[in-house]
């Protein structure tokens, strides 16, 4: 029997094979396998979990660590895991999917945290368009008010730091939930992908266009 356990690291995960004696001893497995049943090793990546990655990062760990294995990185993982080509990609795929499951996901309404400090519709106005964040350009007039001397006012990077902070501390390690259930300009996106667009330049002198 093979033990999978995926380790989450920042962005990308391990999944780590740990083979027992439960079905294979350890000189059956180190017989029929080119990677000794009693090794643990890592397979890091950052893109999607899948069971076509997995074989691919299993292949590449085979070239390197048993560069004479005359069999593929299919039938090594059938030989560790004990069972059928097709039973290792249930296996593998719903490990990726459970993992996936498992992380942490912070909810849309902590993002800009607006809703529960007194402005419930920030995000669906500034999603159509509208607020502060799209509106308020940088100024450095000197008849606004209020006026600090030799200050701008309405500087994104103050206005929406909240932005980076969730950028810094969920969004590199986390899940972050489908605005769909709060901005209805989200609704019936079965891709449940989004692309933002700018048509002027919220800030000044940073000459980057948005």
């Amino acid at each position: 029997k093979i033990e999978i356990t995926m380790l989450f690291t920042r962005a990308s995960f391990a999944i780590v094979l740990l083979a027992s004696s439960a079905s294979l001893t350890r000189s059956q497995a180190q017989t029929q396998t080119c990677i000794p049943s009693s090794d643990v090793f890592f397979l890091h990546w950052v893109d999607n979990c899948s069971y076509t990655e997995f074989l691919e990062r299993l292949h590449d760990e085979m070239l390197k660590e048993t560069p004479d294995c005359s069999h593929s990185a299919t039938v090594e993982l059938e030989l560790l895991l004990g069972v059928s080509a097709a039973e290792a990609e249930v296996l593998i795929t719903n490990e990726c999917q459970n993992k996936l499951d498992a992380q942490l996901t912070m909810s849309w309404k902590d993002v800009t945290q607006k809703a529960a400090n007194g402005e419930p519709i920030f995000d669906q106005i500034y999603f159509n368009g509208g607020g502060i964040w799209n509106e308020q350009y940088q100024t450095s007039v000197e008849n606004r008010v209020p006026y600090i001397p030799g200050e701008p006012s309405h500087v994104l990077a103050y206005d929406a730091s909240r932005v980076d902070d969730v950028y810094e501390s969920y969004a590199e390690e986390m899940k972050i939930e489908f605005p769909d259930g709060v901005v209805k300009n989200f609704d019936n996106c079965p891709l449940r992908a989004a692309m933002c667009c700018w048509v002027s330049d919220r800030q000044a002198n940073d000459n980057n266009g948005n």
